[in-house]
């Protein structure tokens, strides 16, 4: 369903996130200033996901996909490179990475489940639903807290390589991080022998899919009438080379060096959830923490945006 069809009744929000802001407008680059490009990536490497061998060369060298009909594409002599081709057989640097990604949130978008939420930040998509409270089963046994259940699972066309059968690695990890992240704002105590089902499916994976999804089910979490202390909020940063990237997309984190993911509860601020892969020099963690913060706050604004009055 476009934008266009949406019900305006429903609230959601629509807007655009820096990627590579630093806590007080401190530029990557030293110099001043609250908004600015990222840094460019290195030399030759790839900047947004390439689907086909044709979309790749248009990207890397500028010239068209195909030549348009009737007209032969110009050709060097045979032997020649052409005039702007480089002779040191290396390719031309690729385009900066666009300083701002948009996103969108929407709540309300599952009729059949408590709650649910419609998330997309750059090209990651992810929907969440929200089941619950019920009563947990019996084995489970008696218990004076509820229990909170995340499942994350990849849709068959959300990456570029073919999905396993069952539940992969990857999903149970995002899981587990996923749980982590939310338990820390539900008030469990008040749902005592009840279970609350939250149920992620990335439909797109572009990139920082794991911190979209703690945002969106944080929406989804009130949406359905959830008691919570406040929304989870989550950002990742990934280093390559010396620039910090806040947002980043599927092939700057395939080039990154070290990725940290906050969740952040903002109105109390408490992390919720740390997750840190790679080398970190302590200088660099804590700017990379700091950003990721930042990022986090910037990113509460449009969740609450998207819930309206009746938010949090």
């Amino acid at each position: 369903m476009g934008r266009k069809d949406r019900d305006a009744s429903v609230p959601y929000y629509q807007g655009e996130l820096p990627t590579d802001v630093l806590p007080g407008g401190q530029r990557l680059d030293g110099r001043s200033g609250s908004e600015f490009k990222c840094v460019p990536l290195p030399r030759g490497a790839p900047t947004a996901p390439v689907r086909h061998l044709s979309a790749s060369l248009r990207l890397r060298t500028g010239l068209p996909s195909r030549a348009p009909p009737n007209i032969a594409p110009d050709r060097p002599p045979r032997g020649r490179p052409p005039p702007s081709a480089p002779t040191s057989g290396r390719l031309p640097p690729a385009p900066a990475p666009p300083a701002r990604r948009t996103v969108f949130f929407r709540v309300g978008t599952i009729s059949r489940a408590q709650g649910s939420c419609y998330a997309e930040v750059g090209p990651s998509k992810v929907m969440v639903g929200v089941y619950g409270p019920r009563q947990s089963h019996r084995s489970a046994g008696y218990s004076d807290r509820g229990a909170l259940d995340c499942d994350v699972k990849f849709a068959n066309f959300a990456t570029r390589r073919r999905t396993e059968a069952g539940q992969s690695a990857e999903e149970r990890e995002a899981s587990a991080s996923l749980a982590r992240a939310l338990t820390g704002a539900v008030r469990l105590e008040a749902y005592p022998k009840a279970s609350i089902d939250v149920g992620v499916t990335v439909l797109e994976s572009g990139g920082d899919d794991l911190a979209l999804a703690v945002a969106a089910a944080s929406l989804a979490l009130v949406d359905a009438g959830v008691e919570v202390l406040d929304t989870v909020a989550a950002c990742s940063v990934c280093r390559v080379g010396p620039a910090l990237l806040l947002n980043p997309s599927a092939d700057e984190e395939r080039l990154a060096e070290g990725t940290v993911t906050v969740a952040l509860l903002p109105t109390l601020g408490k992390v919720s959830m740390l997750d840190c892969a790679g080398k970190w020099s302590q200088s660099a963690f804590d700017q990379a923490v700091d950003t990721a913060v930042a990022g986090c706050r910037t990113l509460d604004g449009a969740m609450r945006a998207a819930l309206g009055p009746a938010g949090p």
